[in-house]
């Protein structure tokens, strides 16, 4: 028989004593003795109402744990494109209420504060409800998870207001296009004939282009914002155009969408980020469409407005909203429900139903000579 060993008095270490240091013949002796389900339960009830070890929750500041949180949990499990969204938000709500205050000092108030700020700069409410379900999660997580918290203070959403939807007409969109620069005039027709959203269409690489495939082309995301892989058919004009783009293209491009700089460019760091006269990937179009929108008059369209027009297209073109949610890669389809009340007739065939019950339920209540004729009453 194998020798006896001394063990702690803790629950834990004689069940790792149990299941490791026994021999087969003890435990088939002490199974027929029946004294087996007697230490089991004499353990269980040693570890019911045991709490695990915690961390000392005075000492860790809220930077720590935002850190812990961005670097273990945020960033493994998120698209790039939200990470950094997510991390921005809280670092904004740590430098409100102070980078060295304790975790365990953050409470309702604090987070009520944080939205009293961010209404009286002018947020919407959907940026508000943003804003506070990252830190929602993030509260959760130091609660829940790593428990150095007792309970994680949570505010309720607030309700979002259905906003207009905005998209172009074929009249806006030639006045558009035709006052933008060679190079935004192109990435906004791409978007127009792909619903890509922005920060998607300038990271298009020519490998996730095929354009010999079928009789129009495909444009494929190896990671969307959703984080999952999407592929969109183009159009026949936009794949010629493409075509055209990559015969004009310089030797072996790596990005679709270039620009050639007309001066040297440096970054924060003082580092040379551009050099005159050599293309480089589109990265900040943005001025060069605000001016283009600003001399078409459009004055409220944005790069979204783009792919919302796509989707109205869609829509009105008697696509169903199954497919329309599928070409714009969202991960739910109440997402796309927006645009369902676009779509031309979708409630007729409702309406012929109920004119066929009304029909069917008169004519059997009473005989054809004694209906009364509800047309000529009104």
């Amino acid at each position: 028989m194998a020798a006896t060993k001394t063990h702690s008095n803790h629950p834990l270490t004689e069940l790792r004593c149990f299941n490791n240091s026994i021999s087969k013949r003890t435990y088939r002796r002490r199974k027929r003795q029946g004294k087996v389900a007697g230490l089991w339960m004499r353990w269980r009830r040693k570890l019911r109402g045991k709490r695990p070890p915690t961390f000392e929750r005075k000492k860790i500041t809220l930077q720590e744990a935002l850190a812990r949180y961005a670097e273990m949990v945020l960033k493994p499990g998120a698209p790039a494109i939200r990470y950094r969204v997510a991390r921005n938000q809280l670092i904004r709500f740590a430098e409100f209420c102070g980078e060295d205050t304790p975790i365990a000092n953050v409470r309702e108030p604090n987070l009520a504060a944080y939205r009293d700020l961010l209404v009286a700069r002018g947020s919407t409410s959907v940026t508000i409800n943003h804003h506070f379900s990252a830190i929602h999660s993030f509260l959760r997580c130091c609660a829940e998870e790593w428990r150095i918290i007792k309970k994680a203070p949570r505010l309720k959403l607030w309700r979002e207001r259905q906003r207009s939807l905005r998209f172009l007409s074929f009249e806006e969109e030639a006045r558009l296009i035709s006052q933008c620069e060679t190079p935004v005039r192109k990435l906004a027709v791409f978007i127009l004939g792909t619903g890509f959203r922005l920060s998607e269409a300038l990271n298009m690489r020519w490998k996730d282009i095929d354009l010999d495939h079928g009789s129009r082309g495909v444009a494929r995301l190896g990671t969307s914002k959703n984080g999952s892989p999407h592929a969109v058919p183009l159009p026949k004009h936009l794949a010629l155009m493409l075509r055209q783009m990559k015969d004009d293209a310089p030797a072996e491009p790596e990005f679709v969408f270039l620009e050639t700089p007309t001066r040297d460019r440096r970054d924060f760091h003082g580092r040379v980020a551009a050099v005159a006269g050599k293309p480089k990937r589109l990265e900040y179009p943005h001025k060069s469409f605000m001016r283009a929108r600003k001399a078409s008059g459009l004055h409220d369209v944005t790069f979204h407005t783009l792919r919302h027009t796509y989707a109205t297209r869609l829509v009105l073109s008697g696509v169903p909203i199954f497919e329309v949610s599928h070409l714009l890669n969202h991960r739910a389809i109440t997402s796309t429900m927006h645009y369902a009340h676009l779509a031309p007739g979708r409630l007729d065939h409702a309406i012929g139903r109920l004119d066929e019950y009304i029909s069917q339920a008169s004519h059997a209540q009473a005989p054809v000579a004694d209906q009364p004729n509800a047309i000529a009453a009104l």
